[in-house]
């Protein structure tokens, strides 16, 4: 019986959008993104920033895949609703899904 296959990359199922900025160069309109349970086994740079007046651009990397979702901000609710897709270093075709991020109470 085959193996099943791994998830390309998968971002955590709970994170949290900081206002800490990404201590990179040339970064300073990007925050960080802290996932809530860390898996030490799957390391990865995330950031995030609004991209528009009701958007935000969320990217996880490994630095040789990732995920970058872009997507609208309800006023109501804080809720993310949007796109995401993959990209490798390589260039392989994106996939894509959608992506819903539920504002919670900390």
């Amino acid at each position: 019986m085959a193996k099943a296959q791994e998830p390309f990359f998968q971002p955590p199922a709970r994170f949290e959008l900081t206002l800490e900025h990404v201590s990179a160069p040339r970064n300073e309109a990007f925050y960080t993104i802290r996932p809530l349970i860390p898996d030490p086994e799957h390391e990865f740079h995330s950031a995030w920033q609004l991209s528009g007046p009701r958007e935000a651009t969320l990217v996880w990397s490994t630095g040789f895949v990732g995920v970058e979702a872009v997507a609208n901000v309800d006023r109501n609710t804080g809720n993310l609703n949007g796109k995401a897709r993959t990209f490798t270093d390589v260039g392989s075709p994106p996939d894509t899904a959608n992506f819903v991020a539920r504002r919670t109470r900390c």
